[in-house]
């Protein structure tokens, strides 16, 4: 099996720098207790909300967003504990 220094056609690179700080994320994470989901980072975690948000979206965006979401099968509980619909009612 041959190896070569170089990555793939196309493929980029990470910064040292940011392979160190993934690394080190990663570590710190394994000393961590489990969340309840098991995941141990909550960037792992699909099942980790973060709270609300309206990832910067005028009023009219976020219930367009709402709509999608709920087409692509999320139930409106889901969405409401998701999205903030009543952050930006004016827009």
């Amino acid at each position: 099996m041959k190896t070569t220094a170089k990555p793939p056609e196309g493929a980029t690179r990470l910064p040292a720098s940011v392979g160190a700080q993934i690394r080190r994320r990663r570590l710190a994470a394994a000393r961590c207790e489990p969340m309840p989901c098991g995941h141990r980072d909550p960037l792992d975690c699909l099942a980790s909300t973060g709270g609300p948000s309206t990832y910067g979206l005028t009023g009219r965006e976020l219930r367009r967003h709402a709509a999608q979401l709920i087409r692509c099968g999320w139930t409106i509980t889901e969405v409401r504990a998701r999205l903030d619909l009543n952050a930006r009612r004016a827009a």
